[in-house]
């Protein structure tokens, strides 16, 4: 299952304000975040160190437990193809660990810093659905991206980027707004009390629920390989934990962060 989301401030920007977003009937584009960058270099929002570090968390778990980083490396390190990495908080985690990281995003002014950082990174900037990179990859990532595509969009997207894959390579999807059970809960309250088509809110994309990345899978001819839950631990740490087999049928009980791995079925 998936659903409309809808979003009034992003970093303290009200969303609603940037002008690019007059156009409600497709989630955010790359003139909008165009836009949103500008506002947030010019002062108008802030970023909290909380969610900074949330980020680079993501980046380390996944670099660790799934992009092989932190352990002695066999040959050439791994190509990594980070798509709409924004300011790539996570993903530059990978590269201060070695790996062969190629950075993109829709547009030029959110690599800025990663630029000013780390001189020789490679960036590839254009819209996501155009780009064509010039060799294959051991992993292609997609942080907080499933959300803007519509499931079939989502299928025909991976099933595009399966064949910018090394062999034996990986895709690599992290989502963000998993579909829970009190989610849905919560949606429906708006609805009942008027508020789902708040003036004021963004269309921003999509909940999905666990169970529509088998289906996207299905879709896009690829194989399933893993659905990892990005949870903390005790102690504070934060790892990825398997989810249960219900995980094809049921959505969670609470809002979570899942990561999902895919790889060609042939």
């Amino acid at each position: 299952m998936e659903m409309r989301m809808f979003q009034h401030t992003w970093h303290g920007i009200e969303l609603a304000s940037l002008p690019a977003a007059a156009a409600r009937h497709a989630p955010a584009s790359a003139e909008f975040y165009a836009q949103f960058y500008a506002a947030l270099e010019s002062g108008r929002g802030r970023i909290e160190p909380g969610w900074l570090e949330g980020k680079r968390q993501l980046g380390e778990v996944i670099g660790r437990e799934i992009l092989g980083l932190g352990r002695p490396l066999r040959g050439a390190p791994p190509r990594v193809l980070a798509l709409a990495a924004g300011k790539a908080f996570a993903e530059r985690v990978w590269l201060e660990c070695g790996a062969d990281v190629t950075f993109h995003d829709c547009q030029e002014a959110s690599l800025a810093d990663l630029r000013r950082r780390h001189p020789p990174a490679r960036c590839l900037i254009g819209e996501i659905q155009r780009i064509t990179p010039e060799t294959n990859y051991d992993f292609i990532t997609l942080l907080t991206v499933d959300y803007v595509m519509k499931r079939r969009e989502l299928a025909e997207f991976l099933r595009r980027i399966s064949g910018w894959l090394a062999a034996g390579g990986q895709i690599v999807l992290y989502c963000a707004n998993v579909l829970s059970l009190r989610q849905m809960l919560a949606e429906a309250v708006k609805m009942c009390l008027g508020r789902r088509r708040d003036p004021h809110a963004v269309f921003w994309g999509y909940w999905r629920t666990p169970g529509e990345f088998f289906r996207v899978a299905r879709k896009a001819g690829l194989r399933l390989t893993q659905v990892l839950y990005f949870a903390g631990e005790r102690g504070g740490g934060r790892r990825l934990r398997p989810a249960s087999r219900w995980v094809r049928r049921w959505p969670p009980l609470r809002d979570s962060n899942l990561v999902a791995t895919f790889t060609p079925a042939h």
